[in-house]
């Protein structure tokens, strides 16, 4: 068994075995896809693999013949936290300028895009990213918010103070909500083509667009 097949198999012991003999397999490549052993891990959905892999060195970041990383293949969300935790980038992009980000946003994955979206801190909070794409979708957003799940249509993103805001509209009109109070977020309906009210304009300083 070679280190591509331990790895699918999630074969640990065969995996430290062969990398104590021929530690520089950690970087070999299969081919013809030029896969790496994490690759082949991460697809097989084998946290144990992935994390043995990453501590001995394997570069999260490697990219396949499409330019594809562990990340573009991620499905399971324990496996996208462990790549994560250790480096991965969520906005690499593979060859047609698809990053991990957004395969998570085409199959609207709402978990497993905000784990992936932690690995992007520069664009905000796993949150407001997320609402960011809801925005950018035009979907309406189902979240926790004082005990009680509503669905929102968000108006507008920014900040007040430093701190993260949502501007949205749904059954008690519109509000102002720190993007932070939200949790269990979901992608709901799309966005109604019904005119709103105009919205009130002292909720954020700042404004993402």
């Amino acid at each position: 068994m070679n280190i591509f097949q331990a790895a699918r198999h999630n074969d640990l012991a065969g995996l430290n075995e062969l990398l104590t003999q021929q530690p520089e397999q950690i970087h070999a490549r299969e081919t013809p896809g030029q896969w790496t052993a994490l690759h082949q891990a991460t697809a097989g959905g084998n946290r144990k693999a992935v994390r043995l892999l990453l501590s001995l060195g394997a570069d999260p970041n490697a990219q396949g013949a499409a330019g594809e990383s562990a990340l573009h293949l991620v499905l399971e969300r324990d496996v996208a936290e462990e790549l994560i935790e250790n480096g991965a980038d969520p906005l690499l992009q593979d060859h047609e300028g698809v990053t991990p980000l957004d395969l998570a946003l085409e199959d609207r994955s709402e978990d497993l895009y905000l784990i992936l979206a932690a690995g992007a801190s520069d664009l905000g909070s796993p949150n407001f990213q997320f609402l960011q794409a809801a925005r950018k979708l035009e979907l309406q957003v189902t979240a926790r918010h004082d005990e009680h799940f509503h669905t929102f249509r968000i108006h507008r993103l920014g900040w007040n103070e430093d701190v993260e805001y949502c501007q949205v509209h749904g059954a008690s009109g519109w509000q102002c909500l720190a993007v932070e109070d939200l949790s269990d977020l979901y992608f709901a309906e799309p966005v109604s083509a019904t005119p709103l009210d105009a919205a009130p304009e002292d909720c954020l300083e700042v404004v993402a667009e």
